[in-house]
Formats: C-alpha cells, sequence, structure tokens
C-alpha cells in the first residue's frame, strides 16, 4: 500500500523530470524506480544536492539512495537488469549531448 502511495505522490515528479522540488527522503524513496531517460536529471539534481552537503551527509545521501536502488534491482531478473542498464546508458549519452 505505501509503495503504491510513494509511486503515486511522485509521478508528477519522475513525469516532469524536475527533481528540484523533491526532498531528500523523497529522492531515497524514488531510487531505482525512475524511467532511464529521467535518471540523467536525477544523477544532475543529487551531484547538486551533495555539493552543499558535508561529506558525511553527501555519503549518507549516497548510500541510501544506493541501497534503495539496490532492493529494486535485486527483485529483477538479469534480463530486465541489463536492457534497463543499456537503457540508461543510451540517455546519458544523449542527456551529455544536448543537457536540459
Amino acid at each position: 500500500m505505501y509503495v503504491g502511495f510513494v509511486s503515486m505522490a511522485f509521478a508528477g515528479f519522475v513525469m516532469a523530470a524536475d527533481f528540484s522540488k523533491a526532498s531528500n527522503k523523497e529522492l531515497i524513496d524514488i531510487a531505482g524506480s525512475i524511467p532511464p531517460s529521467d535518471v540523467p536529471s536525477y544523477h544532475a539534481e543529487v551531484k547538486n544536492r551533495t555539493q552543499e552537503m558535508t561529506v558525511k551527509e553527501a555519503r549518507e545521501l549516497k548510500e541510501k539512495i544506493k541501497n534503495q536502488e539496490q532492493k529494486v534491482f535485486d527483485k529483477m531478473k538479469v534480463k530486465d537488469f541489463k536492457a534497463r542498464k543499456e537503457t540508461v546508458s543510451k540517455a546519458f549519452d544523449e542527456f551529455c549531448k544536448d543537457p536540459k
């Protein structure tokens, strides 16, 4: 139930690919379930936020994001994970060519 609520509550963030209004907790909660095309924007937002944090705060945020991603990815089939990874890589290539 909670996951469904979280998914619905953050659909606006994900669809718009504007993560600047999301709290750190919200960024952690959606980690790993972001559409591949929005992952570069997500990573850019995390990078921007960590620049203003202490090293300890930044490390803790990144660890929480990594742990949440791992929980999501652990439930995926290997072929689905590889396909996602490839799609994310292409999204980063496009993002680097034409950052939004």
